[in-house]
């Protein structure tokens, strides 16, 4: 019998370094950064989930700086795609349909996200995709 680990596919340098430092650049000092919610009904409850969050590929937050915002999500969405292929190679059952988007989270030094699934009613998920822009952590 299979175990969770068995369906988790690390691919080092899918997004570009460029790629990773541009979206950087553009959101470090943003005054969107939320707190990040949880669930359907989008409670915010510090002790599951201690990090903020920007929903980059959100009309609302694209059209604050269009020219810049809609690139970086379309270069996003390429890596996706690329991730998503070689994940099919490996585990042909797959059925990836749509893509909902991309949130950017930000983990401060007490930062965490208890142990939790990717998918509820109003975002039905069956692959979730984590893309590390850093390595200076411990844990998760």
């Amino acid at each position: 019998m299979n175990e969770l680990k068995d369906y988790i596919l690390v691919l080092e340098n899918i997004i570009p370094n460029k790629l990773c430092n541009d979206i950087l650049n553009e959101y470090k000092n943003s005054n969107e950064w939320l707190d990040a919610v949880v669930g359907d009904k989008k409670n915010i409850i510090k002790e599951i989930r201690n990090c903020t969050c920007i929903e980059m590929s959100i009309n609302e937050v694209i059209e604050k700086n269009k020219n810049v915002r809609k690139i970086l999500d379309d270069e996003v969405f390429q890596s996706t795609k690329k991730a998503i292929e070689k994940y099919n190679e490996k585990f042909k059952q797959a059925l990836v349909s749509k893509d909902t988007g991309y949130q950017l989270l930000k983990y401060e030094k007490a930062g965490f996200y208890t142990e939790h699934v990717d998918s509820c009613s109003t975002i039905p998920r069956t692959i979730s995709c984590s893309f590390i822009s850093n390595d200076d952590f411990k844990g998760g």
